[in-house]
């Protein structure tokens, strides 16, 4: 017996049945469809009770970031799963943006929208740590959002690279506290798209793709940085994100 708990701030359906052919909490967003009674599932489909096999999590994830609210949670209680989902509020701007015509936004570009609401601002980081459940190259996934989202751009510091609502979408997003960068955050962003790129490089690698012109003006900018990480040393030490392996 499914049941149904709704309290005004959250949705709680409880299914009985495990999950179910290598499907788990973790990889449910992005693990292709398993059925029980295959028969059965062809027949739902067959009379368009379904319209597609394997679409119910991605719509769930989807339409609660397109409102607003945070990603649907699926955890195994027993001999039963329980999906909680967020019911409390909308966000008008993102709900705007993600409905109009022609945005054809998914989960990077709907979450990074929530995620920059009211903070103007989100570590990349924290992005693709919640983007691997459901994508299988989170940082792609981030660049490729970016592209598509005018609202946002990528800014460095030495603590690392972030995704910044543009200072003129901040009344719109509620955001009273602009994120602020300075002169170098161009060079942190070309750096960490580097070493995402090629996993790893040396001094003089990465002298010449930033444009000092010192070897010393490198390797003071590598060392106050500290979300890369250096291995070796002398001419064969090369650098990396410390976020990878």
């Amino acid at each position: 017996m499914v049941s149904v708990n709704f309290t005004g701030a959250r949705l709680v359906i409880t299914s009985p049945g495990s999950f179910y052919g290598g499907v788990t909490s973790d990889n449910i967003a992005k693990h292709e469809p398993r059925h029980r009674n295959k028969a059965l599932a062809k027949m739902l489909m067959e009379y368009h009770l379904v319209d597609r096999a394997g679409m119910g999590v991605l719509r769930m994830n989807v339409n609660s970031l397109r409102y607003g609210r945070a990603f649907p949670s699926f955890v195994e209680r027993g001999d039963s799963v329980e999906v909680t989902m967020q019911a409390e509020y909308l966000r008008p701007i993102i709900f705007v943006l993600a409905t109009d015509e022609g945005a054809n936004y998914g989960i990077p570009e709907l979450l990074i929208l929530n995620s920059v609401y009211e903070t103007g601002a989100i570590a990349v980081q924290s992005l693709t740590k919640q983007l691997a459940k459901a994508v299988d190259d989170p940082w792609d996934a981030v660049e490729r959002a970016i592209g598509k989202l005018p609202s946002v751009e990528l800014c460095g510091t030495r603590a690392g690279i972030f995704v910044r609502l543009k200072p003129e979408w901040s009344k719109s997003f509620e955001v009273t506290k602009t994120f602020r960068v300075t002169s170098a955050s161009q060079k942190h962003v070309r750096l960490y798209q580097y070493l995402a790129r090629h996993r790893s490089a040396s001094n003089s690698d990465i002298k010449a793709h930033l444009g000092f012109k010192q070897t010393s003006q490198t390797s003071a900018f590598l060392k106050s940085a500290s979300y890369v990480k250096r291995s070796g040393r002398g001419p064969s030490s090369v650098w990396a994100l410390a976020d990878r392996n």
